[in-house]
């Protein structure tokens, strides 16, 4: 039964030195400029380099998240008649808002700045990164079916569940992908 490494994590490559010593061998990707892991050519070391694939891609789509809900939310305070947007007021006539000050305060903090803490938190502690991830994505899901219900009604909920299963398959099939050419 072969292991699956965790994704998550990067770990150094060890092989058995050449010149039978006891220290073991970096991969060439890990080793920095002035020879040290993950180091800058200032001798600084840099938690980016070592941070896996996985870890990058979450901090960009959090980043990414982060800056339409900070560009939107702010959009809303600044104008709760939903002109700067250019979404009428009528658009909450199924909400319980009257404005959109409520919904862009909500937007900017929740879905702006929590997004925006969990890149940081995965980029300075990535051991942390799944649960970031796994939060940020149940917060934007909430999110979005909230918004669905209030903005199209509550048929709309039958939109999300194909979204969530069409998803959940695509993640089963690329994840058995992955699996089969390891």
């Amino acid at each position: 039964m072969e292991l699956i490494r965790n994704p998550w994590r990067r770990k150094l490559h060890r092989t058995a030195p050449k010149n039978g010593g006891t220290q073991g061998h970096r991969r060439p990707e890990d080793v920095g400029p002035d020879g040290g892991v993950g180091t800058s050519a200032t001798g600084r070391t840099s938690l980016w380099r070592g941070l896996p694939t996985l870890g990058r891609v979450a901090v960009g789509l959090e980043v990414f998240i982060a800056i339409g809900a900070l560009y939107g939310g702010s959009q809303f305070i600044l104008g709760p008649d939903g002109h700067l947007m250019g979404m009428p007021v009528s658009v909450l006539s199924h909400s319980p808002f009257s404005s959109f000050l409520i919904p862009g305060m909500v937007l900017f903090a929740v879905i702006g700045i929590g997004p925006l803490a969990a890149a940081i938190v995965t980029y300075r502690r990535p051991e942390f990164a799944p649960l970031a991830a796994a939060l940020v994505g149940l917060i934007l899901m909430g999110w979005v079916t909230v918004e669905m219900v209030m903005l199209a009604g509550p048929s709309s909920l039958l939109w999300a569940l194909y979204l969530v299963l069409g998803t959940g398959l695509a993640a089963l099939g690329l994840g058995s992908s992955r699996v089969a050419s390891t």
